[in-house]
């Protein structure tokens, strides 16, 4: 607050205000003009042009002056926080303006959009004038969320709690839906409403719900697995302790030494599954290295029933040689085991087409399945532990394993696997 006589000597006291309104911390300061001059008109307006907020004739009252200077000052400490609220009021709205989120003011008892910020059309597409004076339910996509909602108001309704926490989907403008996660504070009788897009953390969780659970079904197999070694090995070990002719000891060695093998090659599997997908190394490898180190794996159940396999020219893949591997290992025991006759013959080749490689598994001859009748694969996976292995390491190249039987009831089982990993 400044009080400036309007006469003085050398300037005068509107010249003085003039100066001081150009300068920027005294240009908002309140000026009283003190004079004795006559208070004509143009010298009230001109006080007033130059920031005066009154005007006091000499010889001044003591108590009126203190009396004006606090109601001043008052004002001014007033018009200060003012501006500070309109400063803040400003970035608030700047912040709603540039958020993420979805924000808007809904009627407490209509629920009514009555603002809503400009996420609305980023996020969902609807422009103001769209959602204006629209339910707020109009946009849920299914009758679940509405009645969910219609609940968590009931809740709400029921008890003092002022704030409210829900998710939902909302369908966009382009017709597709988005899953929201909206938190509701109600205040002066309206609801403020803020909502996030949950939509790819849905989606990861999902994701990592089914990789979790095909990593538990899939241990659990290897698990069962694993059993079948060592329980040879077990069996020939017993078998070379009664063994007193040279050849069979020779033999029971071997095997012996090839089932203990195979179940430290499945503990090496567990292993490499339970490793983070970028800890893996993929590479190029050689379709028939693959099913030459998988019939390797299974020397003695090949001996012991005959079995062949005829394998065309080979293909270079890309991925873990050891999964293609463990994928025939686990064909071939499933043909050896279901094969109605002696001697199986299996003949694989490779097939391109412009999205997929298809590796053809035929087991020729196979008395099993009807010519008329079309293998249940899905009944299969259910019933064969091999088969569900097989369908899990397939999905690793991004494809699908199917079954299906030709004329002479052969059985074949196609192999599809991206073009990607082609080689």
């Amino acid at each position: 607050m400044i009080l400036l006589d309007v006469q003085m000597p050398g300037m005068s006291g509107f010249e003085v205000a003039e100066y001081l309104r150009t300068h920027k911390k005294s240009c908002k300061v309140p000026i009283i003009f003190i004079t004795a001059m006559e208070r004509e008109l143009k010298n009230v307006l001109k006080g007033f042009k130059e920031g005066a907020v009154d005007f006091l004739s000499k010889p001044v009252n003591p108590d009126f002056l203190r009396a004006k200077v606090n109601v001043f000052l008052r004002l001014e400490n007033q018009r200060k926080e003012i501006e500070q609220q309109n400063a803040r009021l400003q970035q608030l709205g700047l912040m709603v303006e540039h958020a993420a989120d979805l924000m808007c003011i809904l009627n407490r008892h209509s629920l009514v959009y009555e603002e809503i910020n400009p996420s609305f059309r980023k996020l969902l597409g609807y422009s103001p004038e769209e959602l204006l004076g629209e339910k707020f339910v109009s946009l849920f996509t299914n009758l679940n969320d509405m009645l969910a909602f219609e609940y968590e108001l009931q809740r709400y309704a029921s008890t003092k709690i002022r704030e409210m926490h829900f998710e939902c989907k909302f369908k966009t403008k382009s017709g597709s839906a988005k899953c929201i996660s909206f938190n509701v504070t109600e205040k002066f009788d309206k609801w403020f409403v803020n909502g996030q897009d949950i939509s790819q953390l849905k989606i990861s969780q999902e994701k990592l719900s089914v990789l979790n659970t095909e990593m538990e079904d899939f241990t659990q197999l290897i698990s069962q697995e694993i059993q079948a070694p060592l329980n040879s090995g077990i069996y020939y070990l017993h078998q070379l302790q009664k063994e007193i002719e040279p050849k069979k000891i020779l033999q029971h060695t071997r095997y012996l030494d090839h089932y203990l093998t195979k179940a430290r090659q499945l503990a090496d599997e567990m292993k490499f599954y339970s490793q983070e997908h970028d800890v893996r190394k993929e590479e190029v490898f050689r379709l028939n290295d693959a099913i030459e180190e998988a019939m390797d794996n299974l020397i003695p159940e090949m001996e012991q029933t005959g079995a062949s396999v005829q394998c065309d020219d080979s293909h270079n893949i890309k991925g873990f040689r050891m999964q293609m591997t463990f994928l025939f290992q686990n064909l071939l025991m499933y043909s050896i085991e279901t094969f109605k006759q002696e001697h199986p013959k299996i003949h694989i080749s490779v097939l391109k087409t412009p999205n997929n490689l298809i590796l053809l598994y035929r087991e020729i001859d196979k008395l099993k399945i009807p010519s008329h009748e079309k293998p249940d694969f899905n009944q299969q996976l259910k019933n064969d532990n091999r088969l569900r292995i097989c369908n899990q390491l397939v999905k690793n190249w991004e494809d699908s394993l199917t079954i299906d039987n030709e004329a002479g009831n052969n059985v074949i089982f196609y192999i599809s696997i991206n073009k990607k990993y082609g080689g």
